[in-house]
């Protein structure tokens, strides 16, 4: 029999193919350097190379004593992160993973090799794919270098006398305690009895909690500051001021008390009405003044009444100040007052209208104030005070005492022509109250002023053309070139009369009618004017409530708060519609510094 046919002979020839190439290398090996030794095994038996055939290979002995450091180095910092391989450092990252025990045809060196089998046998043992070499997670994790390096640093490769070395590891002290710290710790993190998984616990909860509570501050301050007021012009008159500053003194004594709402309120019911509130008087605002006034007026007896069932004393002098028919008329007249500006109020606080619509609206409304310009209006007025006044037996006017002449200027009254009381109410005060909202109504929306807008909105809004010196007003106005205004004047009516526009169209639709048509590229001179036109308010109301916010924010109290902070407060109140994300201002507040991180 051949030697090439027997099994036995061949066995130890494919033994001896990995012998001779462990005799090029028998200086590293003796050294029993362990890079080198690693170094061998690694180039020899790469991962993706363990398997049975690595021993039957017949590779040239030359080519195996091109294994180097570097090789071997660059294949252990590519192998798995939790390849023990990586110390002791890497072991504390994957405590909660245990030891690393991967399954795979491992390399067979001098006919001995690492068995999966010992992962069941021994649970704390795991393998480095890259070393070629077994080590003990919990001596690994616990850095037990001085006791036993073998298995906690450098790793252990004789498989000869592997379960008899791994049982001497298994029976020492120093492995008993490593391995009980480290079961341990997992049972106290699985039952949630972890020290520091239960201060993570605890911090998250109250991170989350401060979370909400900064989302609800946020959320109030953003309600606090959506609040605004107006102006009105009627309290230039001497006698109506003198009514509004007794209202508004009614107000502070009756609501400002829960005790006396409560009493004005039991006071309406037994008079089979329903309980009204008296609302506050604002400064400038038409709607409130003109609520406040309707509800003084239709519960004036039950107002007396409740002023004298208390005992404050300031309800006697609001009494006195109230049972006057001075006080009557002029409540009156400005609640009739106030219910037609209350109209033109309302619809100048729309955000969809023009300028002619709004002038349209002004007309209307001063028209209506002038038509009470009359003896026939007064008179109504008048007596319709003096039945009130009669109701709720309260004396009717007198006659004004006449001024003297002193002696040494010679004597006599001073007014020849002397008012009697009607004539007086009628003049000094119905037709000067009419006269003061009326002049300060023009005023405002003069025509003259505005002239400007109006023939841009004539321009865009309506299909009428406008003449030759409407068109040379707007270039001198604007710096415009007439030629081309005139040229696309044409050209945009054109295009607008195709359109299903009535007479005159609104801003909102006349921007989508230039965007869907692409008139802003093709019309230059009519998209500058358009642009003019979009960013002139029709009314204040916005940029009034900016300034009435400062009056409720500037307070006093807060008279050393910054620009910064003021100018945040006034955006939030100025631009109240716009919707806000507390979400992402929590996450923008917590991210500006490092420290807010750990409290949320």
């Amino acid at each position: 029999m051949s030697i090439s046919k027997n099994p036995l002979t061949n066995y130890f020839k494919k033994k001896n193919i990995v012998d001779n190439v462990e005799e090029v290398h028998e200086v590293e090996i003796q050294s029993n350097s362990i890079e080198e030794t690693e170094a061998l095994h690694i180039k020899r038996l790469k991962p993706n190379e363990l398997t049975d055939s690595t021993i039957n290979t017949t590779d040239d002995t030359n080519t195996a004593s091109t294994i180097s450091l570097t090789a071997a180095s660059s294949i252990l910092s590519s192998s798995n992160e939790r390849d023990p391989c990586h110390g002791s450092t890497k072991a504390k990252d994957h405590i909660l993973l245990g030891p690393f025990q991967p399954k795979t045809n491992f390399p067979t060196v001098n006919g001995r090799r690492f068995r999966s089998e010992w992962y069941t046998t021994y649970q704390w043992l795991e393998y480095s794919l890259a070393l070629n070499r077994a080590f003990c997670f919990p001596c690994r994790l616990r850095n037990n270098c001085k006791y036993d390096g073998a298995f906690a640093n450098t790793g252990f490769s004789h498989w000869k006398n592997g379960r008899a070395r791994f049982n001497d590891h298994q029976a020492a002290n120093y492995h008993k305690e490593a391995f009980e710290i480290w079961k341990t710790g997992l049972q106290n993190y699985n039952n949630n009895t972890d020290v520091l998984k239960l201060i993570n616990q605890q911090h998250s909860k109250q991170a989350n909690e401060n979370r909400m509570y900064l989302k609800e501050i946020i959320r109030t301050i953003h309600l606090l500051t959506r609040q605004g007021i107006s102006f009105d012009v009627s309290a230039m008159v001497p006698s109506v001021r003198n009514n509004f500053g007794i209202i508004s003194a009614l107000y502070n004594l009756i609501e400002s008390s829960t005790k006396r709402h409560v009493i004005f309120e039991e006071i309406q019911e037994e008079a089979g009405l329903k309980a009204l509130t008296i609302k506050q008087l604002s400064d400038t605002r038409w709607t409130c003044r003109w609520n406040c006034l309707k509800v003084v007026l239709t519960r004036y007896p039950q107002i007396i009444s409740t002023l004298q069932v208390m005992e404050a004393p300031e309800s006697h002098l609001l009494i006195h100040s109230m049972e006057r028919f001075d006080f009557v008329f002029h409540l009156f007249i400005m609640s009739e007052i106030y219910l037609i500006t209350n109209i033109l109020s309302k619809y100048l606080q729309s955000s969809h209208i023009c300028i002619s619509q709004a002038l349209n609206q002004v007309k209307m409304t001063v028209n209506a104030l002038e038509s009470l310009r009359n003896e026939t209006e007064f008179e109504r007025f008048y007596s319709t005070a003096l039945q009130i006044s009669e109701e709720n037996e309260i004396d009717p006017p007198k006659e004004l005492r006449k001024k003297k002449v002193p002696v040494r200027f010679g004597g006599g009254d001073k007014t020849l022509n002397a008012l009697n009381i009607e004539d007086h109410y009628r003049i000094n005060t119905y037709y000067a109250v009419l006269d003061t909202i009326i002049t300060s109504i023009k005023t405002r929306f003069d025509e003259n002023i505005i002239i400007d807008v109006l023939l841009m909105e004539k321009l865009f809004l309506t299909k009428t053309l406008l003449n030759e010196n409407e068109l040379k007003q707007l270039s001198k106005q604007y710096s415009l070139n007439y030629d081309d205004l005139r040229g696309e004047q044409r050209l945009y009516k054109a295009k607008l009369s195709t359109s299903t526009y009535q007479s005159q169209a609104t801003l909102s639709e006349i921007r989508l009618f230039i965007l869907e048509n692409h008139l802003n590229a093709c019309l230059p001179v009519m998209d500058e004017l358009f642009k003019i036109l979009w960013t002139i308010p029709v009314n204040t109301c916005t940029c009034e409530r900016s300034f009435s916010t400062l009056r409720r924010i500037k307070t006093y109290l807060r008279s050393t708060t910054g620009e910064y902070r003021l100018s945040g407060l006034a955006l939030l109140n100025i631009e109240r519609e716009v919707e806000i994300d507390y979400g992402e201002i929590v996450k923008e507040f917590i991210s500006a510094k490092n420290t807010r991180k750990i409290v949320f």
